[in-house]
């Protein structure tokens, strides 16, 4: 939603951001239909990446990604129709757009924790507006921090960048 709007939900008025690295700037709900394929009602709250949409149209057309492709999406086509699937326990995300006055930005996030290159360490159930870095570490927040860095360095290697 654009930062300008304001919608009221039960939690009260969130403002959008789009554009922002924020949770508000950067998920985005994905409705899927396919008659007769797709269950009614069902909600699905897994964590699907951009790069996940060419294997899942290529399994739902019985397509063949060629061998030398790279193989960094996953089909969440099960979910959509209805099955457990193999759901992501994180995303990657090299964010740099061309438009707004916005800057680049890396982070590696599951549903809770959120960590970005620059070091920024958030708990996105209890600051889902990212306004309150995190500092002190428990053991579990350690582990994932850990987790996420190990993500952005093998991510970071692989672009060269």
């Amino acid at each position: 939603t654009h930062p300008t709007i304001t919608t009221n939900t039960k939690n009260g008025p969130y403002q959008g951001a789009k554009g922002n690295t924020i949770t508000a700037g950067t998920h985005v709900p994905f409705i899927a239909y396919w008659e007769g394929r797709t269950p009614k009602g069902k909600v699905n709250d897994d964590l699907i990446d951009f790069t996940d949409f060419f294997p899942t149209l290529a399994e739902a057309g019985n397509g063949k990604i060629p061998a030398d492709h790279p193989k960094d999406g996953r089909s969440f086509l099960p979910q959509i129709t209805g099955k457990k699937g193999t759901p992501r326990d994180h995303i990657f995300c090299h964010y740099a757009p061309r438009w707004g006055k916005f800057g680049p930005a890396r982070w590696a996030m599951d549903k809770k924790w959120k960590l970005y290159e620059d070091g920024r360490f958030f708990d996105l159930v209890n600051d889902e507006r990212e306004k309150n870095p995190i500092t002190t570490l428990t053991p579990e927040m350690e582990k994932a921090k850990a987790r996420f860095q190990s993500v952005l360095s093998r991510m970071h290697n692989k672009s060269g960048s």
